[in-house]
This record gives C-alpha cells, sequence and structure tokens, in this order.
C-alpha cells in the first residue's frame, strides 16, 4: 500500500507498506484517530483485513489489528466500507471509555456481506 502527496511540484510518493497477500480493497475511516492519525483498512486477497494507522507528519505505517481468521471471508475482498461515524451498533452496547469504535462492511467474491465491529485502544493509535 502506497501513499501519495499531491503538491504543485507534482506527485510524490511518501510512504509504503508491504503485505504477504495483494491488497483488492482499501479504504480510510470517516475520522482521525485521537492522535490525528489516519485509520486505513486494506482487504486482501485471502480474505482477511488489515487495519492500520498513518501518520501523515512522519510518514510511518502502523499495523494496528489483523481481523480475526475465524470471522474473515473465505475469497477475495472485493469493496471495504466504514459506517459514516464512529459509534456503537444501536443495539445500545456499551463502549468502555478509553476504548474507539468503528463498523466496516466488507463483500468478497464468496457472495457475503459481512458487518465487523472494530474495538481498539485510543492510545495504540
Amino acid at each position: 500500500m502506497a501513499i501519495w502527496r499531491i503538491s504543485e511540484n507534482g506527485v510524490e510518493n511518501v510512504a509504503v507498506t508491504g503485505l504477504e497477500e495483494s491488497i483488492t480493497a482499501v479504504q480510510f475511516a470517516p475520522g482521525l484517530s485521537p492522535e490525528g492519525k489516519y485509520i486505513i483498512t486494506a482487504g486482501l486477497e485471502n480474505g482477511l483485513v488489515e487495519i492500520f494507522s498513518f501518520d501523515a507528519a512522519t510518514n510511518v505505517f502502523e499495523s494496528l489489528q489483523k481481523l480475526d481468521r475465524s470471522t474473515a471471508h473465505s475469497r477475495t475482498i472485493r469493496r471495504l466500507r466504514f459506517r459514516p461515524v464512529e459509534g456503537a451498533w444501536q443495539s445500545g452496547a456499551e463502549l468502555k471509555e478509553n476504548k474507539m469504535c468503528w463498523e466496516l462492511a466488507s463483500c468478497s467474491d464468496d457472495r457475503c456481506v459481512k458487518v465487523h465491529r472494530i474495538e481498539w485502544e485510543a492510545s495504540s493509535c
């Protein structure tokens, strides 16, 4: 996965991170982490989803989380989409104070759409 900066002087590659599988879908979260980093998900050819933070000040990627294989797709992921706002499902589930929560939908060649609830400590971003 690569991040490019577009400016008046042209286009510049500022960061690259490699994965063992081909990336087939990418989605940015609709907001930044509390530390001001971008949250980016990558859907992979093997059906897994990996979540990264990207710090635009230092141009550094960090892997935050890989979604559990037991909830993964069995075939290539084709599209990822975050719920437009941070928060929990409408089920009334409580969220602990220091946690971020996003909902991410994924669809795959396995003909399934899955909705993942992603939580992690805000300080880990």
